[in-house]
């Protein structure tokens, strides 16, 4: 039989806007090739996103960088669960997630 027609890519826009991520959260499948776009809109601060494995192993991060600066993480889930991401900056307020069912 012929392979299985490829995944459709995913794309995800998170927004730092007044220290926090908006939206906090996203949604994406696994085996789907995922393009997180960042879009520090804080001008002159410094924020990063970083994005962590549900086991917590760091998986993707885009440099620190003041704003306003657009940078993108891309990453292809393995695993069903909670990808969380945080910014090493600011992790108490800027922190959520990305579902991967």
């Amino acid at each position: 039989p012929p392979p299985p027609p490829p995944t459709a890519g995913v794309s995800i826009t998170i927004n730092g806007v007044g220290s926090v991520f908006s939206p906090s959260s996203g949604s994406t499948r696994v085996g789907a090739p995922t393009t997180i776009t960042f879009n520090n809109q804080d001008v002159d601060v410094t924020h990063d996103f970083v994005l962590f494995s549900p086991t917590g192993d760091q998986i993707g991060a885009t440099e620190l960088a003041a704003g306003p600066i657009v940078q993108t993480v891309n990453f292809t889930p393995t695993a069903a669960g909670s990808y969380s991401f945080k910014c090493s900056v600011h992790p108490q307020q800027m922190r959520g997630s990305i579902t991967v069912q």
